[in-house]
């Protein structure tokens, strides 16, 4: 018929998807670049089966793959297990007085899933008891460092974008020469008179003097 098909191992974008027909972009492989395919023969068995593979662009190392993010601590670790995870995206999750507060979940997800090399970006809209405050506060406990980044009012709301990451090396050096800084600068140095200024005060019973 001269009809192009799709060739064996080929892999495609799902465009729709009704009943076992699928309209497709071709990604790799032999065929027509668009088209139509049935993905299961008559009777149930299968023709074409959906993968996680992605394309990859010649010159360009490494590879991206995308999933959603399940607020749970075993889901993260499934995440991570299956290699590292550099960008997880969040769009308006910290709301107290819609969510309650299981964006308590999505700080022990965070915990696990984020490596030294993980960056999360994540927006909100400001609203009256939204529990961001808390939600950074607790992020900040578990060493991530929070930084916002941009802040924008729009038809009356404020939207803000936050990053959140761990501390790189040198910021914890930093923090370790800071933290004993101020340990140094907490310590009262003693204090003892000289010969005149005990001459000059009362002498107490446990050995000091006050001066006059």
């Amino acid at each position: 018929s001269g009809q192009q098909k799709l060739g064996y191992g080929s892999l495609v974008e799902e465009l729709d998807l009704k009943g076992n027909t699928l309209t497709f972009r071709k990604l790799v492989g032999s065929g027509p670049n668009r088209g139509k395919v049935q993905v299961a023969r008559f009777g149930g068995g299968a023709l074409m089966r959906q993968d996680e593979e992605r394309p990859v662009d010649a010159g360009v190392p490494g590879h991206f793959r995308a999933t959603p993010l399940k607020w749970s601590g075993e889901e993260a670790v499934k995440l991570r297990d299956a290699g590292d995870v550099e960008l997880v995206l969040c769009s308006d999750c910290v709301n107290a007085p819609l969510f309650g507060r299981c964006w308590r979940d999505l700080v022990d997800t965070m915990d696990v899933l984020c490596g030294p090399r993980t960056v999360v970006l994540f927006s909100v809209q400001r609203r009256p008891g939204d529990g961001l405050d808390l939600f950074l506060e607790e992020l900040r406990e578990l060493d991530f460092v929070t930084q916002r980044m941009v802040a924008q009012t729009m038809d009356e709301m404020e939207i803000c974008v936050y990053s959140a990451r761990r501390p790189t090396p040198s910021q914890r050096f930093a923090e370790l020469l800071e933290r004993r800084s101020n340990e140094l600068q907490g310590q009262a140095p003693q204090y003892l008179p000289s010969d005149d200024e005990a001459e000059d005060g009362d002498p107490q019973e446990d050995g000091t003097t006050l001066a006059e």
